[in-house]
């Protein structure tokens, strides 16, 4: 599964985000764009096979990420 670009955009207020099993397989550039107060993502137990060399980008207080028991096999470079 995927989620829609910039699906976050609109509530650039939020400091923490729970996504675990959702089954998302990917983490694309611009999913959490203009999350800039962002301090915890959690995407555990999901299915993710590909992150994206953005994907994190525009989280600039992001201070912890949790990504244990995916599937991750390729993290892009710029």
């Amino acid at each position: 599964k995927k989620l829609e670009p910039r699906l976050f955009s609109n509530i650039t207020n939020l400091n923490f985000i729970d996504l675990n099993s959702n089954q998302l397989e990917i983490l694309e550039n611009e999913y959490f764009f203009g999350l800039k107060k962002l301090t915890k993502l959690s995407l555990a137990s999901n299915k993710i096979e590909k992150i994206e060399s953005k994907a994190f980008y525009d989280l600039e207080n992001l201070k912890e990420l949790h990504l244990s028991n995916n599937k991750i096999k390729y993290l892009e470079q710029d």
